[in-house]
């Protein structure tokens, strides 16, 4: 675990169904010891299946997500739904220290605000692409990094997803883009979630 400077990787997968619904119990055993896909009846919308559905998320996201968790419920006349998870979890290569956390403004999109900064100096990558800049930061041992990338001025982040130099990021033929130096890092704390209507984009 994270704890012990280990990752935390993390998949899981559950079949939600409508009690009214007949179903062949025995393909339902299958699944969940053939897949690790448990599956659960239930009537749908009611506060224990629903309370029993959000525990499940939960457990499984290492109850991390609660707040946006306890807004998710079954419609009533939902016959069957399927619930995926992910779950990761993992220290920094360099971490920050706690203890040169400061309060300093981060100047956002919405206008300036106080956030608690948390800083390091570390080896690491700048990064410089067209329209872009940031830096990689590592994970665990190597295994991993975020990306902290921020538009150039009068460039929005939109219009770096969309560039050449953004795709060679993600798909690994990133080299030229890549500096390697000394970092001096200020990173706010941060929180971010998001949510949308599947039905919509399909």
């Amino acid at each position: 675990y994270a704890d012990d400077g280990k990752r935390v990787s993390e998949y899981a997968n559950s079949i939600w169904l409508n009690e009214n619904l007949d179903v062949n119990d025995d393909k339902l055993k299958q699944i969940a010891d053939d897949y690790f896909v448990p599956g659960f009846r239930g009537d749908m919308g009611s506060k224990d299946y629903t309370r029993a559905f959000q525990s499940w998320m939960n457990d499984n996201t290492g109850k991390m997500m609660g707040k946006q968790i306890s807004g998710l419920e079954f419609d009533p006349g939902t016959l069957m739904a399927v619930a995926s998870t992910i779950y990761y979890s993992n220290r920094w290569q360099y971490e920050y220290d706690p203890l040169k956390t400061k309060d300093a403004t981060f100047h956002g999109v919405n206008g300036d605000t106080k956030a608690p900064f948390m800083n390091k100096t570390c080896s690491g990558f700048y990064v410089e692409g067209n329209g872009f800049s940031g830096i990689m930061d590592m994970f665990g041992n190597g295994e991993g990094y975020m990306l902290f990338l921020m538009p150039d001025e009068g460039g929005s982040i939109r219009s770096v997803f969309e560039s050449e130099d953004f795709m060679k990021l993600i798909d690994g033929s990133r080299d030229e883009l890549l500096i390697p130096c000394y970092l001096d890092v200020s990173l706010p704390k941060f929180d971010v979630d998001s949510k949308f209507k599947i039905e919509e984009i399909l």
